[in-house]
């Protein structure tokens, strides 16, 4: 089952939904003292590009008014905490960065990360594409159909 599908979200919430009332309704469970939910967003279990991951995790922390965090294996995460359950959400790179070209963990941002930035650099040039009539082998060459500079 595709973990972003409704079938999925709707099974997720079903296990929180029955884990909730079990600690409402029996007093002999133990009250946990802190819960942590994970989101992995690797290429082999979602299917998805590196942009369209990345873009998952810029969208959650929108949503969450959080900062994205990149560390030195270039994945980039976000996390919130709700009380006592704190939320995690990392988004996996295709390729790792090699260890010398590592950088300290730091905040970036959608606009700063070149990596997620794919999709809108795609956007732009569709774009261009359908404002000139041209396609994508003509704008990178600066030639039109004709072999014409314009």
């Amino acid at each position: 089952m595709n973990r972003q599908s409704p079938e999925a979200r709707a099974t997720f919430c079903k296990a929180l939904r029955e884990f909730v009332d079990l600690v409402e309704t029996n007093t002999s469970i133990p009250v946990p003292t802190n819960v942590d939910v994970w989101v992995h967003l690797q290429r082999y279990s979602t299917g998805l590009s590196e942009p369209e991951r990345l873009s998952m995790v810029y969208d959650l922390a929108e949503a969450l008014n959080t900062p994205v965090t990149v560390n030195r294996a270039n994945q980039r995460h976000t996390e919130k905490k709700f009380g006592e359950i704190k939320l995690y959400a990392y988004a996996y790179p295709d390729e790792t960065a090699p260890r010398s070209s590592r950088r300290a963990e730091r905040v970036i941002t959608r606009d700063q990360d070149t990596a997620a930035a794919h999709d809108q650099a795609d956007e732009a040039l569709d774009e261009r594409m359908a404002l000139t009539g041209r396609d994508q082998g003509e704008l990178s060459s600066g030639r039109n159909a004709d072999g014409d500079g314009e």
